[in-house]
């Protein structure tokens, strides 16, 4: 209702999945009786569309309540290039990854989520402008901190601190400067673990991101992650 926007649901059917289920060995265990089963490609393709169906009711009701607008489609592919290509024109992307129950990592972070701070990638371009600005409503609203951290080495670094030095009036802000820059996405996952972050924020133009380095990100991150066109 705020930003007047449309709820649009997406299912992919993970070719990943597929294939693994036309393998003559493959085999699933049911969680509830522990009893194993051949897996093949028809069985996976039934349980598919079951799910598909079950998110498409998820999405009509959550719409039908919030009343606004919604769509829903299905495709096949890989998960992260699938959504990815179906989400060019998105101002803002949210991707997070479920762990299945009981499994987890990590020791999990005794800081609620809710109070985690949000971190930003900068670069100084136009499109690190807008993850900063996306940044500062959403610690705004969530009355968190907001850490930006510098990632383009080849930028005046002083230039840098200066662009990003009329938000740090915000009571929500602190600017962090890495002593290095961020030249590769392991450097990123590390800097928000070690800032305990409930997001992370960057422009999907940057120049580290690309389909695997976003997949990669979404499976080292502890967070969600936030891509910002």
């Amino acid at each position: 209702m705020l930003f007047r926007s449309e709820l649009a649901g997406l299912f992919i059917e993970d070719t990943n999945l597929l294939r693994l289920a036309g393998l003559p060995f493959a085999q699933e265990i049911c969680s509830s009786s522990a009893i194993q089963r051949p897996l093949d490609v028809a069985s996976m393709e039934r349980t598919l569309r079951e799910k598909a169906a079950e998110m498409r009711d998820a999405v009509a009701s959550i719409a039908q309540r919030q009343n606004v607008p919604w769509s829903f489609g299905i495709r096949r592919g890989s998960v992260i290039h699938v959504t990815l290509a179906a989400s060019e024109d998105a101002d803002l992307l949210i991707l997070a990854r479920r762990e299945p129950h009981g499994i987890a990592r990590r020791p999990v972070q005794s800081i609620p989520s809710e109070r985690q701070p949000i971190l930003v990638v900068y670069d100084g371009s136009s499109g690190g402008q807008r993850a900063l600005e996306t940044g500062q409503f959403l610690a705004n609203e969530r009355q968190v901190e907001l850490i930006v951290v510098l990632s383009d080495h080849q930028a005046d670094r002083r230039q840098l601190l200066d662009e990003t030095r009329p938000l740090a009036g915000h009571r929500h802000l602190r600017v962090v400067v890495t002593p290095d820059s961020i030249d590769d996405v392991t450097q990123l996952i590390d800097v928000a673990a070690s800032r305990h972050c409930g997001l992370v924020l960057i422009n999907r133009d940057h120049r580290l991101l690309d389909a695997d380095a976003a997949g990669q990100l979404l499976k080292g991150l502890e967070c969600p992650l936030g891509l910002v066109r």
